[in-house]
């Protein structure tokens, strides 16, 4: 997957052609019942002028955006299914204006389907409002921020599935 993700990025490729080729390639040599789950984010843009995120999601859970000038934190669906799935299954890239001090989130399913005790999962919902609590603290970086969301996890319950998160923080 990294090869093919590498290999398509050198030659210039948009995310949505990107993803479009993975599942292709992937759905060619990968075994029945098998699928990948994908996230992508490229920043453009740098100085003191208007940047965008493109993002490409296949099965992954949605990024969530802090805005930094409003202290909300939006959310960039995933629209399409895990690649592998379908072979002519439709990947389109989405675009977001990004500013300076704005952070993007992407984490696997296993920070928000932990289970309490009583077998209660913590939730998309709990993740989201821990990101912007991260986000306002004052001075977080993206290790602070990747590190509450992986503690918010931890003190719900025992990790049972993979737990993994990418902040992108727009300097």
């Amino acid at each position: 997957v990294k090869s093919a993700i590498r290999t398509r990025l050198r030659a210039g490729a948009s995310l949505d052609e990107l993803v479009r080729d993975l599942n292709l390639t992937l759905g060619e040599v990968m075994a029945e019942g098998m699928f990948v789950t994908l996230a992508c984010v490229r920043v453009r843009g740098g100085g003191p002028g208007p940047r965008e995120a493109e993002f490409a999601l296949a099965g992954h859970l949605s990024i969530l955006h802090f805005v930094r000038a409003t202290g909300e934190v939006r959310e960039l669906p995933n629209e399409a299914l895990p690649l592998g799935v379908l072979a002519d299954e439709a990947y389109r890239s989405g675009r977001v204006a990004v500013s300076a001090g704005d952070v993007l989130a992407v984490f696997t399913d296993g920070l928000t389907e932990v289970q309490d005790a009583r077998g209660k999962e913590l939730g998309f919902a709990a993740q989201r409002a821990c990101l912007r609590e991260a986000c306002v603290g004052a001075g977080a970086d993206g290790a602070a921020i990747a590190d509450a969301l992986l503690a918010r996890a931890r003190a719900h319950g025992p990790q049972l599935d993979d737990q993994s998160v990418l902040v992108v923080r727009v300097l």
